[in-house]
């Protein structure tokens, strides 16, 4: 367990690692006045890919999210499902055969910074 202090009023804690990989599992953020500002948890495949994410701690720091991430065959991110306070989002991409971005496509329902984006 690793534990930083910083400003004087925040404890960043370290707090979780994978012992095989060093892989970071959990990460929580305190504050000696609000308590708990984060606690964000991390899932990896077996590629060694993030395969969730998320905070459970909704605060001045951000709301509660999750994640599931996906991947295709050559560990690209194809696709994310999750919410942000309560809120649905996703994210779908395809690549061209040289690797390169081929569509992106975010859905935020009621959000004005959705987009859809194709990159010829």
């Amino acid at each position: 367990m690793f534990h930083f202090d910083f400003h004087r009023n925040y404890k960043n804690e370290h707090s979780k690692y994978l012992h095989t990989t060093t892989q970071l599992t959990g990460l929580e953020l305190n504050s000696a006045s609000a308590g708990s500002l984060l606690e964000k948890s991390y899932i990896y495949d077996y590629k060694g890919n993030v395969s969730q994410v998320s905070n459970t701690v909704g605060s001045t720091f951000g709301a509660e999210y999750s994640a599931i991430y996906q991947y295709d065959g050559l560990n690209r991110l194809i696709s994310v499902e999750g919410q942000y306070d309560a809120s649905p989002y996703s994210l779908a991409m395809s690549y061209n055969k040289a690797g390169g971005i081929l569509t992106k496509y975010s859905q935020v329902p009621n959000h004005p910074n959705a987009s859809a984006t194709d990159h010829d």
